[in-house]
């Protein structure tokens, strides 16, 4: 069909609602509205009712990596879609929603709803009245389809910590784990209407059965795995199901991608074991990568023997990966072959197995994250050793602390360039958080911080060599480089550091709060 008048970017709760408005009013099609976010929302108050029948008129909402955030205030929906009103929601992540006496804090559909590639997490119903739908309630009379998508961390203070319906529901690739209620279903309830599963999982939910129908209207496709369940009719060993074991899931985590996943342990029974037409996971991997699909959200890579060359960020995510879940000791090669762009942060490094290193080998390419709201190059995990060899990092612009890299690790940093990078928080090029720092022949420049350090924020340990700062601004102190927190220890040994702004303090460096700064 053809666009409701282009594309609204959206990037405040105002500016969201008065997109919904605007579609709301469109009066003839056929024609597609489209929303996109440009950035992170919280919202003080539920979003504007979606609320449009008229023929051939549907919305659809780009998240682009964005999440939509209720921050748990009490009375606060993130979505709700009215009667007969058509919307498509992708890539986004739902979450702080927080009802009483009320269904369906995440989303309320009562209309017809397809979701893709997202993540409902987090969301709450509570109260004395027959509530449900944590993250998604389905009304009466609904449709809702929803593929390549995780439903984490909801709850129910009586049914469907996950989804609670109504109305008619398709699942294709789903991940519906960590969900809680009291009654029906704390993964999957189902009233009335209908369920139609396919290569989905449904497990580790608590307080009731994963799945419940109470009519027992499932239409299986097959290659599902299901917990525990009282009337959802899928059968073990019938049509490539699994019932009654643990899917053997890792936590909700950054595993690449726009929105956050659970990645299947190694020994995982949803390994190869799925089926479906789906040509990519959430994450945007190619399915299958083994002898078949993994049932789930998620395809887990096969791995290559390292070292490992990647051109692209689905490449990059892959090998770190496969790095992460090596155990044997040894230094492990990823090398850029060429630029490689970021729409979401790469997967945390993370691998604390002694005498177990990561060496990234730029080449002289670079990782950058295009100034994306969220978007931050790398992340070191704690207890993980990593070396970044020239490189240029830019375009990080994450909330929190490490505009470009965030250590909580150790870190070797040689021959690279960490520029144009921007946090919410401190260090605004690198963020050292009680790991450690050892760079030299770097350039940190043009990076901002919200806080503290624009160029290199040290609360742990640390040294820089032949290498230069500047051009860096903080709206805090130090606006080259700061550290800060007792203990933390930094020294510069043939250091440049020029030209660099602070909108409080020390423009320069500066040592705080028990930080301490070596010169030579």
């Amino acid at each position: 069909a053809a666009s409701c008048g282009g594309t609204t970017t959206v990037g405040t709760e105002a500016q969201l609602n008065a997109a919904i408005a605007a579609f709301n009013a469109v009066a003839a099609g056929p024609c597609v509205f489209t929303i996109a976010l440009s950035g992170n929302i919280d919202l003080t108050a539920s979003t504007a009712m979606i609320n449009n029948a008229t023929t051939g008129v549907s919305l659809v909402i780009e998240g682009a990596a964005h999440t939509v955030d209720g921050q748990g205030k009490l009375g606060v929906r993130g979505f709700w879609v009215w009667r007969s009103t058509h919307v498509v929601i992708n890539q986004i992540t739902v979450k702080g929603g927080n009802l009483n006496d009320e269904n369906g804090a995440g989303i309320r559909n009562e209309g017809n709803l397809t979701l893709t590639n997202s993540t409902i997490t987090g969301n709450s119903v509570t109260g004395t009245k027959v509530v449900g739908g944590g993250g998604i309630e389905n009304a009466r009379g609904a449709t809702l389809t929803v593929r390549n998508s995780t439903i984490s961390g909801n709850s129910s203070a009586q049914t469907g910590g996950g989804i609670g319906s109504d109305g008619d529901v398709t699942l294709d690739s789903v991940t519906i784990t960590n969900n809680s209620s009291t009654t029906c279903g704390s993964g999957y309830c189902g009233a009335t209407g209908s369920l139609t599963i396919r290569n989905s999982i449904i497990a580790g939910n608590t307080g009731a059965p994963d799945c419940r129908d109470v009519l027992g209207n499932v239409t299986d496709q097959g290659h599902n795995l299901v917990q525990s369940q009282s009337n959802c009719g899928i059968v073990n060993g019938a049509n490539g199901n699994i019932v009654g074991v643990s899917a053997n899931l890792g936590a909700l985590a950054d595993n690449g991608g726009p929105t956050q996943t659970h990645l299947p342990n190694a020994g995982s029974p949803v390994i190869n074991a799925g089926d479906t037409t789906l040509t990519t996971d959430q994450r945007g991997i190619a399915r299958p990568q083994g002898a078949a699909d993994d049932i789930g959200a998620v395809e887990i890579v096969a791995c290559p023997a390292f070292p490992v060359d990647v051109a692209t960020a689905a490449e990059l995510n892959a090998a770190i990966a496969c790095f992460n879940a090596e155990t044997s000791s040894g230094l492990y090669d990823i090398s850029l072959s060429q630029n490689i762009t970021l729409t979401a942060s790469t997967t945390v490094i993370s691998n604390s197995t002694t005498g177990v290193a990561l060496q990234l080998i730029g080449n002289g390419f670079a990782v950058d994250g295009q100034g994306i709201s969220g978007v931050r190059p790398f992340e070191i995990a704690a207890g993980t050793s990593v070396n970044i060899s020239d490189i240029t990092i830019r375009g990080g612009n994450p909330d929190t602390d490490g505009g470009g890299i965030r250590v909580l690790g150790n870190l070797v940093l040689t021959d690279a360039t960490v520029s144009s990078n921007t946090t919410g928080g401190a260090g605004g090029g690198i963020s050292i958080n009680g790991g450690g720092l050892t760079a030299s022949r770097i350039a940190v420049t043009g990076n901002v911080a919200r806080g503290a350090g624009g160029g290199v924020y040290q609360a742990g340990q640390g040294s820089i060599k032949n290498s230069t700062i500047s051009g860096n601004l903080a709206d805090s102190f130090g606006g080259g480089l700061v550290s800060t927190a007792g203990g933390s220890n930094i020294t510069l040994d043939s250091v440049t550091i020029a030209n660099n702004v602070s909108n409080r303090v020390a423009a320069g460096m500066s040592a705080a709060a028990g930080g301490s700064i070596n010169l030579r």
